[in-house]
């Protein structure tokens, strides 16, 4: 049986983060975007990378990712965007050990300036989220 992992640290990425060694490192860390030169919204947002540190974690789990965007109408309401394919991870049987996973984001339509969450989800579960500012 799994046990779903708590979410330690999750960054979305430009560049695919480095897993060599003990200490992965990540580069060009995605916190906003602007459309390039004179292009407007709607745009295309290239692949990137979601980088997560997670624990607590045991047996076999599926993890995807999900970009949203948020809107406000009297209440939150988000719009699914994007999505990732799922990757299978066997996180063993240490709950105590940290592991870190890499999960490739494709390309998705950024209809509009405003707020974009990306969700870590391990077995049809949302275990943590990160956000972006379109402007």
């Amino acid at each position: 049986m799994a046990a779903i992992p708590v979410v330690r640290h999750l960054l979305a990425c430009k560049k695919e983060p480095t897993m060599n060694g003990p200490d992965p490192s990540v580069h060009e860390i995605l916190y906003s975007v602007r459309p390039k030169g004179n292009f407007s919204y709607p745009v295309w947002h290239q692949p990137f990378y979601l980088f997560a540190m997670i624990a607590d974690g045991q047996g076999l789990c599926r993890f995807h990712v999900e970009v949203r965007l948020v809107e406000w109408d009297g209440i939150e309401l988000e719009t699914l965007i994007g999505r990732s394919k799922h990757d299978l991870a066997d996180l063993g049987n240490e709950p105590l050990r940290i592991r870190f996973l890499t999960l490739l984001v494709p390309p998705v339509l950024l209809s509009q300036t405003g707020v974009y969450r990306i969700y870590l989800i391990c077995n049809g579960e949302e275990i943590g989220s990160e956000t972006i500012h379109a402007r």
